[in-house]
């Protein structure tokens, strides 16, 4: 094998060994509305952003609370200059104003890919990313 392949081959292996699916996205299917802010930072781990709600002038600057997860750099800027609407981008757990989980929202490239079977209950399922299949265990 030249110098050139096996490097090739090197550079491959450690890309894959180090692809692990992020714990919000491996959990995302588990938020169920209700759910306290400790619940969901105990299945998804610290999000990468939070926005908490707030107006100015009688304005909604941020309408919501939301916590994002899988932000980049890109992200980030964004929601620095347009803290309003999270981008389509990122997975979102928005809140009530008593701090319970009001709704979520996956990413645009994951909506349009998941397929979710919770037949296995309330608290378990598979999910299927661009045919890539995961199991989500209950507790």
């Amino acid at each position: 094998m030249s110098e050139l392949r096996r490097a090739a081959a090197t550079a491959l292996l450690l890309m894959v060994s180090g692809c692990e699916t992020p714990q919000y996205e491996a959990n995302f299917s588990r938020i169920q509305a209700g759910m306290t802010q400790a619940d969901v930072e105990a299945l998804l781990g610290k999000p990468s952003s939070t926005f908490v709600e707030r107006r100015e002038d009688g304005q909604a600057v941020v309408p919501q609370t939301r916590w994002q997860y899988g932000d980049n750099l890109s992200t980030l800027a964004t929601g620095a200059v347009y803290p309003g609407g999270a981008p389509a981008r990122v997975w979102v757990v928005y809140f009530n104003v008593a701090g319970k989980v009001d709704s979520t929202r996956a990413p645009d490239w994951a909506r349009q890919g998941m397929e979710v079977d919770t037949d296995a209950g309330p608290d378990a399922g598979t999910w299927r990313l661009h045919g890539v299949e995961g199991m989500v265990e209950g507790p």
